[in-house]
């Protein structure tokens, strides 16, 4: 109503009648919307109030300073905790307002950004043009897909360009210099725009221009990937997140990779992490330069595995068995009971079903202790590092660990088994296979992979892109082979002959990828030092030979 009062032509034709509603709006718009969450900031809360206050300053208080002194001032000035409860409450109503005229926000935190980009498209006319700019959020998080579902079916992306922040150099008084877009944000950051036609149906055929990686915005002009909408979703069927290339070769051989394969989530493979540092912090112990004690266990992180490989680098925490079994034991049984009400079976060991869950609970409590059913730790298990980046030597670092011992949340691990409701309601625990942990294994650590994946995240290796890795389904003698190769390497995990033949097992034979691909994506192997990039450097070589 704002913008048709402030804006008469754009919605009234010069006789005062309105237009056709398909007319009405604008023709473009260009827009650089807040950046910010829709949510109360503890420290800007704080500051508002405490005006004078030095320590509240923006870099005087760190976090670890400030958490304990904003929950000591909730305990003891009732004032202060009173209006910050007034504070969350308003924020709670004014979501609840926008959630009522916005329906593409998706999950996750709510940011102006995305309330502009849907706003904005509604101000422009049929076939109007936007062009915004707003973090690089919008093409990879999870709580974004609902907008990029938008945008490539009702609407039609034109073009992407994705900047960093890391400057670009430019010639100042006979010198040169480096400049950044944004100088006061961190070079890390990530941002972009995007140039969207309003209302036009996204065809079948389209593939928009996309540009990632710029630092210069002249480069914003430059050669673009001509990236395919139906490509874009088979990368990321659910979720639509665009995978980001630094060349037209990596998104062919990408787009080759995930051929039409299923993808790791569709095998029924799962992950968890068991140990998280604050929420089991009472269950970690600091572990010493002697061997954990009897009844006490080593509690793996991420850093002591590398690919087929344990004890990489000594670990810092041990676990009292009996205390840590006692609460994974009751994590467990609480899972099951989950997994029997989502099954809506009849009966449980012949007996209809407790209708109240502490009746539900110590009855699979009492089926899990006479069937002797195991721990997720009492298994070997496929565990990976949750901790990498595109830009490290290798992504995926993944390994399979001995049986008796703890994972603290910097690995992430395939649940080893699952449950059944047999006849009767009988419950039953089915272990997985030692061979499909050998095969997953020998795909997650693949240069295939690590090189596929890296066009899909930037820092942390978390679940969300590993189940939209694709994992082939191939033939039973071939899956033996990976298998066997696999094994090897997990007793001998610098056999640089033996990794190299798996590797081109994997790349030519279940992949297809052929030897101009596989130049192309060794070549990109390039960070790194020391032992382990000269290893790497050994098995590219080797490879190629084979090739």
């Amino acid at each position: 109503l704002l913008a048709a009062l402030n804006f008469l032509p754009c919605y009234f034709a010069s006789d005062g009648t309105p237009l056709p509603a398909d007319a009405q709006g604008f023709d473009g718009n260009i827009g650089n919307p807040p950046w910010e969450s829709v949510k109360p900031i503890r420290k800007e809360f704080a500051q508002s109030l405490f005006r004078d206050d030095p320590s509240l300053r923006k870099y005087a208080m760190g976090a670890v300073d400030f958490d304990p002194w904003f929950a000591k001032k909730l305990k003891t000035d009732p004032n202060f905790a009173e209006r910050w409860q007034k504070q969350q409450q308003w924020h709670e109503d004014y979501k609840a307002y926008l959630a009522r005229r916005f329906q593409h926000q998706g999950t996750g935190d709510w940011n102006y950004f995305k309330l502009f980009l849907e706003n904005n498209l509604r101000l422009l006319r049929t076939g109007g043009r936007l062009v915004i700019l707003i973090p690089s959020g919008i093409q990879t998080d999870e709580g974004c897909a609902a907008l990029r579902k938008l945008l490539t079916t009702e609407h039609t992306l034109l073009e992407l360009n994705s900047f960093e922040n890391r400057g670009y150099t430019v010639r100042s008084n006979g010198g040169e210099k480096t400049v950044k877009i944004f100088p006061d944000v961190d070079n890390r950051f990530k941002f972009g725009f995007l140039k969207i036609a309003k209302g036009v149906p996204t065809p079948k055929s389209h593939a928009f221009s996309a540009r990632f990686y710029l630092h210069d915005p002249a480069d914003a002009s430059g050669p673009a990937i001509r990236y395919s909408v139906e490509v874009m979703r088979r990368f990321s069927p659910e979720n639509l997140s665009l995978m980001e290339f630094r060349t037209e070769k990596d998104y062919e051989v990408c787009a080759k990779i995930r051929a039409e394969h299923p993808l790791l989530s569709e095998h029924g493979y799962q992950f968890r992490r068991e140990l998280h540092p604050a929420d089991d912090v009472a269950l970690l112990h600091q572990r010493g330069p002697e061997k954990p004690a009897s009844g006490n266990l080593p509690i793996f992180e991420g850093k002591m595995v590398f690919q087929y490989e344990n004890g990489f680098a000594p670990g810092t925490y041990y676990g009292v068995e009996k205390e840590v079994h006692e609460e994974l034991r009751r994590k467990e049984i609480y899972r099951i009971a989950q997994f029997v009400r989502q099954t809506k079976a009849k009966t449980l060991e012949g007996n209809p079903i407790p209708q109240s869950k502490d009746e539900l609970l110590s009855a699979i409590e009492k089926v899990f202790e006479e069937r002797k059913f195991t721990l997720d730790y009492e298994q070997q298990r496929l565990v990976f590092r949750r901790v990498g980046s595109s830009t490290n030597e290798r992504t995926i670092i993944a390994s399979i660990l001995p049986k008796g011992l703890f994972l603290l949340d910097t690995l992430s691990y395939l649940i080893p088994s699952s449950y059944e409701i047999g006849a009767k309601g009988r419950l039953q625990q089915k272990q997985q296979e030692e061979g499909e942990k050998h095969v997953l294994l020998a795909f997650l650590n693949s240069l295939v992979l690590n090189f596929y994946i890296r066009n899909k995240m930037s820092a942390t290796v978390n679940m969300f892109y590993v189940y939209e890795l694709p994992i082939p389904k191939f033939p039973d003698k071939l899956r033996a082979k990976l298998a066997a190769a696999a094994e090897k390497l997990l007793a001998s995990p610098h056999d640089t002959k033996e990794r190299a033949r798996l590797e081109v097992l994997a790349a030519r034979e279940v992949y297809g990828l052929d030897a101009a691909d596989w130049q192309h994506l060794t070549g990109t192997f390039t960070y790194g030092s020391g032992d382990t990039k000269a290893e790497l450097d050994e098995i590219i070589a080797r490879s190629r030979e084979l090739w």
